[in-house]
């Protein structure tokens, strides 16, 4: 099915959303032919095709903790808006075209019980620090160490919020390297791209 789109539609219930996660050559005939038999109003909030764009099965997959029956799933909304983008499909799909042991070492630097937490908490880290973290190959071969008490250094020069900060530590730790130069690291990466993206004058 090189030529089908993969589509999501949301039901709202209390505390978040029921999410079908699906696949059709004909994505708005199906969606509308769902949304008639269902009992309750369904919102369509993605569709999208295409090479970078994940295959139904491998969604199902990677979010299969979240599973309710069949092809439905539960997000929060926080959740779905994350994963049901533009960028968040993009991540998913960089995150797949990773080695199983890379892919894998990944998602240990988050600290989540399962894949689907893993996923999400990496959905929603600034593009800089999730392009750090895929771009460095020590991940996957880490040895895990003592994990290193996690603070303020006011010697960063990158302002992150405590719970992105927290990540960063144990990221630096799965890299091998300290805080401190995985901090600059990633200052250096965010000055150049600002550099290149800078309207001319």
């Amino acid at each position: 099915m090189s030529d089908a789109h993969v589509y999501a539609v949301a039901a709202k219930v209390r505390g978040g959303l029921h999410v079908k996660i699906g696949q059709s050559k004909r994505p708005e005939q199906r969606v509308a032919g769902i949304a008639s038999m269902s009992p309750v109003p369904l919102e369509h909030i993605f569709t999208a095709a295409g090479l970078h764009v994940p295959s139904e099965p491998a969604l199902h997959g990677l979010f299969g903790d979240r599973r309710l029956h069949g092809e439905w799933f539960r997000f929060s909304r926080s959740e779905a808006e994350a994963i049901f983008s533009e960028s968040g499909i993009s991540r998913i799909s960089r995150l797949l075209a990773l080695r199983r042991a890379e892919f894998t070492a990944v998602l240990a630097i988050t600290h989540r019980d399962t894949v689907s937490d893993a996923i999400i908490r990496l959905l929603h880290l600034p593009d800089w620090a999730f392009d750090l973290i895929l771009s460095r190959p020590k991940y996957a071969g880490a040895k895990r160490r003592r994990r290193p008490a996690i603070g303020k250094d006011p010697q960063r020069n990158i302002r992150v919020s405590d719970g992105d900060w927290q990540l960063i530590a144990q990221a630096a730790e799965a890299a091998g390297v300290s805080r401190s130069e995985f901090i600059r690291e990633a200052a250096l990466a965010k000055a150049k791209r600002m550099l290149r993206e800078r309207p001319a004058l």
